[in-house]
């Protein structure tokens, strides 16, 4: 079969995006329409099509996806990166370039995306630790810090328990943030790195009041965030007066999607 007619039949099946990356997965070309399918490779992209339409991510059914322009390893075992969480990335980067940060920590590491990219970035200049509470996360992330052969330091951590005070100079932290209300009963994710209490904020209010002791003076704490979450968040920051806001991150859509605060120095 060439490819176009196996387009033509299934393309509606897809979100354009998960259809282009898939096509370049398996055929290593998203518009070569001409291009006449092997039988293992049209064996595969009909596999792939009764999965992807019973509900199971893409990510998962190629167990690979894109972040930061690298490629990570994927299981059901990790939430799936998100293109949003780049611009997280971006902001701490942009603070240890800029502070010349050395300690840092990325909390609730998942498949350890962002750990990879900020060290793949910075190189040999930090020291990169990535922590979980789940040891299946932390072997998907061991998995991508081998294969992009960083020397990320993995510790199985509910939040900061495993750690020493004053440990770090900065952490970033995508939480769960979802309000369990809002979590689908078809969610193929792992539900722990979704849910975030009633209303979604039990982590980011736990890694608010946990991380300054772990942070040194003037360090710093970068968390992804839901998009209502600024309204209730500002004035419970304010209220603890450990930290002074530096910013709010918007995300491609506009919405509110992370903080940036800095501890006091005292």
């Amino acid at each position: 079969m060439r490819l176009k007619n196996w387009i033509r039949h299934n393309r509606d099946i897809f979100r354009p995006d998960d259809f282009r990356y898939l096509l370049k997965q398996v055929t290593g070309t998203p518009e070569e329409e001409s291009l006449v399918l092997s039988r293992d490779q049209l064996s595969r992209l009909d596999r792939i099509k009764e999965s992807y339409a019973d509900g199971v991510p893409l990510s998962y059914l190629l167990e690979k996806e894109e972040f930061w322009g690298l490629e990570f390893l994927m299981s059901p075992a990790v939430l799936i990166p998100r293109p949003e969480t780049e611009l997280i990335v971006e902001e701490a980067i942009r603070i240890i370039k800029e502070k010349r940060f050395c300690d840092i920590l990325d909390l609730c590491c998942g498949s350890g995306n962002i750990a990879v990219s900020i060290e793949k970035t910075l190189g040999i200049q930090i020291r990169m630790y990535a922590s979980d509470i789940s040891f299946e996360a932390l072997r998907v992330a061991a998995g991508n810090r081998d294969r992009h052969h960083c020397t990320v330091r993995l510790v199985q951590s509910d939040l900061f328990s495993a750690f020493k005070p004053d440990s770090f100079d900065l952490v970033i932290s995508n939480p769960p943030y979802v309000a369990s209300c809002d979590i689908s009963p078809a969610l193929a994710e792992p539900y722990r790195a979704f849910a975030g209490g009633d209303d979604g904020m039990d982590y980011l209010l736990k890694i608010i009041d946990q991380a300054v002791h772990y942070l040194r003076r003037g360090g710093y704490l970068v968390m992804e965030m839901g998009s209502t979450h600024r309204g209730r968040l500002s004035p419970y920051i304010f209220a603890h007066d450990s930290y002074r806001i530096e910013g709010w991150i918007k995300d491609y859509a506009g919405h509110w999607r992370g903080v940036v605060l800095q501890k006091r120095q005292r």
